[in-house]
């Protein structure tokens, strides 16, 4: 199974919430006895938006989930919210795509097309160069 699932906001939020619930499961979460038990977390729970676009558990165990208003990095028990508001280095809060790379940093896509990364705790913007078109309405075809 991939590491990073980018698609559409609904597979995303079901993905999410499927690893949720096997994070929560190996947290020490209570036998069901054989019933079905669900657990949705919403923008009351910390999230940034309810519609996900990407969703991402680390090696270190951490969930990230991207969204157009910010990602929230769930550590089993609450979510940590970075945007560009309250993070410095991430170049705004419409978040498309995670990749962790084999040394262990974060490299994040944008909707506009900018590209961060996040090492050793910090968040950098990722210069790109000249041709690398910004959004999809700058892209040609060839």
């Amino acid at each position: 199974m991939p590491r990073c699932w980018r698609g559409r906001s609904c597979i995303a939020s079901l993905v999410l919430l499927a690893t949720f619930l096997v994070v929560g499961r190996a947290g020490g979460a209570p036998e069901l006895n054989g019933e079905f038990a669900l657990e949705v977390w919403t923008t009351e729970h910390g999230i940034p938006q309810n519609s996900i676009t990407a969703v991402m558990q680390t090696r270190e165990g951490y969930i990230w989930a991207s969204t157009y208003n910010g990602i929230a990095r769930f550590d089993g028990a609450r979510f940590n919210v970075f945007d560009s508001a309250n993070t410095k280095g991430l170049p705004n809060s419409r978040v498309t795509s995670f990749f962790q790379d084999e040394r262990g940093e974060i490299w994040i896509g944008h909707d506009t097309g900018d590209l961060t990364c996040f090492s050793q705790g910090v968040f950098q913007g990722v210069a790109l160069g000249g041709e690398w078109p910004r959004t999809a309405s700058t892209h040609r075809s060839p």
